[in-house]
């Protein structure tokens, strides 16, 4: 299904406004959960204020629980939309960056469900003496026990819509990221009389009904994300924790989880300094203020929210860009893109590559190889024929060949790494005097490094500037007439693997082989 708003080929400005309009709109219905139950619970006859006292201290536990999510939410969303733009460049490691893109939104899933889990038990075994110390009295406890009770049971729904809704927002579904919203808090809306009032059930019915909006968030988020509608799905067998990509998902959500918590800090001690100076009386007037507060967030949380998959996604396509102006004003030579297509590839992604082609100025072609066998592969040769020209013409090369060995490899790294210079270690800088010594400064230079980045550094993705490469290594082929540069860590051929495919390659007694491929 085509995305309503395509990340790759929008306008900037006219795309983060489309997102950020139902992102603001999401986020400000997302705060009436809280406000509506303060408002119902307000007007509970006898007993409103020390019922709002009650809820209000148990606002710092809430925004613990949010800052979770964000951590694993806020963090998963632009790392997925990284290695989503990346994987417009197509061929293997455009497939393997999709194959990331997928493992990021489950491992987040994974994350936001265990975590949830662990919150809740971890809150209702310490929930009486966090909630004293939070600011609660023994007239407004019963009343913070119950709320909190029923709403960390629920826990786990708040922490898959929150954390998850941000991956239908980041493949461009931006209206159905704000109906996840919507829907949850017009049942909350709903719930929230019927549970207090008719079922005279008090704070614990306006948590249960926040419980229940946010079930139906998180069955709509989870439903949306399980379906042919989405251009990537939740699939148990990419659920499996790695420790390498958690780690590079709540490396990005830091920064949201320490402002959440400093933020529940900060209203944990006004809570105590309120409750220990003015009563009870005092938190519940704070309880109300932190409710326009929050309103008062609603824009900027919308717009930083509608802008992160955008330049997450743009960051990653411009690897493909690079890769084209390399060949066509670096070497001189014509350019033609191959979208090597997968079965899992959609036409949105392919039409991102088509424009990225378009706005350089080179054609494209689709190649069906690996579903089609060489009938698939007809359109481009045709394309890769079409641009040939009809006289051979000269490549244009990166570096003089009678410059030093020294000239060449900063030639290339600065003009096709776009490096900004060059470092070399001690034993380098030796075998570079020594291969000058022996007459072999002017052969030509071939760089071995990582292939996942433009630097000798694999984690630096994209169309990274403003770095150094460092030569590590210098070794002479010269029965082939050149000279091998090493840089960064990367390893020479064979390249087998820790565990090669031939040591599980074995014959038994009757001459059958296992083990193979």
């Amino acid at each position: 299904m085509a995305a309503e708003n395509d990340l790759g080929r929008d306008d900037i400005k006219k795309l983060v406004v489309r997102i950020a309009i139902p992102s603001m709109l999401a986020q400000f219905v997302s705060v009436l959960y809280s406000i509506v139950d303060r408002m119902y619970i307000g007007h509970i006859s006898d007993t409103s204020v020390d019922a709002l006292t009650g809820v209000g201290v148990t606002f710092p536990i809430l925004l613990m629980v949010t800052a979770f999510a964000n951590l694993f939410g806020s963090g998963g969303t632009p790392l997925f939309s990284m290695a989503r733009g990346a994987a417009q460049q197509g061929g293997e490691e455009g497939e393997k960056q999709r194959e990331r893109a997928a493992d990021v939104m489950n491992n987040t899933f994974s994350m936001l469900v265990i975590t949830g889990v662990i919150l809740c038990i971890a809150v209702l075994l310490i929930k009486k003496p966090v909630l004293y110390l939070f600011g609660a009295s023994d007239a407004t406890y019963p009343y913070a026990d119950s709320y909190l009770s029923v709403y960390m049971l629920g826990s786990v729904f708040m922490m898959v819509s929150l954390g998850m809704n941000g991956f239908i927002n980041a493949q461009g579904f931006a209206n159905r990221g704000m109906l996840t919203v919507v829907i949850g808090a017009v049942v909350n809306i709903v719930l929230d009389p019927l549970f207090i009032f008719v079922f005279d059930m008090g704070v614990q019915g306006a948590a249960l009904a926040t419980v229940l909006s946010q079930l139906v968030s998180a069955v709509w988020v989870v439903r949306f994300l399980l379906g042919k509608r989405t251009l990537f799905r939740l699939e148990l067998k990419r659920m499996r924790p790695q420790a390498k990509l958690i780690g590079k998902i709540t490396s990005l959500g830091i920064s949201g989880f320490i402002m959440g918590f400093t933020s529940s800090a900060v209203q944990v001690a006004c809570n105590a300094m309120l409750s220990q100076h003015g009563g009870d009386l005092f938190v519940a007037v704070m309880t109300v203020i932190n409710s326009i507060r929050e309103v008062t967030y609603t824009p900027v949380n919308g717009v930083t929210s509608a802008a992160a998959p955008v330049v997450s996604f743009n960051y990653g396509a411009a690897n493909l860009e690079r890769h084209i102006d390399n060949i066509k004003n670096g070497f001189g030579l014509p350019v033609c893109v191959a979208i090597n297509a997968f079965p899992t590839d959609t036409p949105e992604e392919m039409a991102v590559i088509e424009e990225v082609c378009a706005k350089a100025g080179v054609k494209c072609a689709l190649s069906e190889v690996f579903a089609k066998g060489g009938e698939g592969g007809k359109a481009l040769a045709e394309t890769v024929l079409s641009i040939m020209p009809e006289a051979p013409q000269p490549i244009q090369y990166t570096y003089d060949l009678g410059a030093s060995l020294p000239e060449k490899i900063e030639a290339v790294a600065k003009k096709i790494y776009r490096a900004d210079g060059v470092t070399y270690t001690p034993a380098a800088k030796k075998m570079l005097d020594d291969l000058a010594a022996m007459g072999y400064g002017e052969l030509p230079v071939c760089i071995a490094k990582t292939q996942y980045s433009f630097s000798d550094n694999a984690k630096l993705t994209g169309a990274p500037t403003g770095f150094k490469m460092n030569v590590r290594e210098v070794r002479l082929s010269a029965g082939a007439g050149f000279v091998v540069v090493i840089c960064g860590s990367i390893m020479t051929m064979p390249g087998l693997p820790k565990h090669p495919a031939a040591m599980d390659i074995d014959v038994d007694a009757e001459g059958r082989i296992t083990g193979l491929f």
